[in-house]
């Protein structure tokens, strides 16, 4: 993990978090394709491996993205507006 960034899970922080996060997910991607079994009527262990099949390749395909595009891209600075308040009634003619 580079130097300076730190990730934060609850009361986790850095590699712990990465892999509780992980484990969190997929657990949670299985149970959600499991309780699909009660509409499409397919096998529970079936179900659920697909959902997480695809969950493990999308997340497959965000970190090589995210490693292809992550660091080097160039960061946009964000404008900041300033916003005038009028201390005097104005009327149109003013303007």
């Amino acid at each position: 993990m580079p130097a300076g960034q730190e990730v934060r899970l609850f009361f986790l922080s850095g590699y712990p978090a990465i892999i509780s996060s992980f484990v969190i997910s997929t657990a949670a991607r299985f149970l959600i394709g499991a309780a699909k079994t009660v509409i499409t009527g397919l096998s529970l262990w079936s179900s659920g491996a697909a959902m997480t099949i695809v969950g493990l390749g999308e997340a497959l395909i965000t970190y090589a993205l995210g490693l292809l595009f992550g660091p080097r891209a160039k960061q946009v600075p964000i404008r900041r507006r300033k916003f005038y308040v009028a201390t005097k009634a104005c009327h149109p003619s003013d303007l």
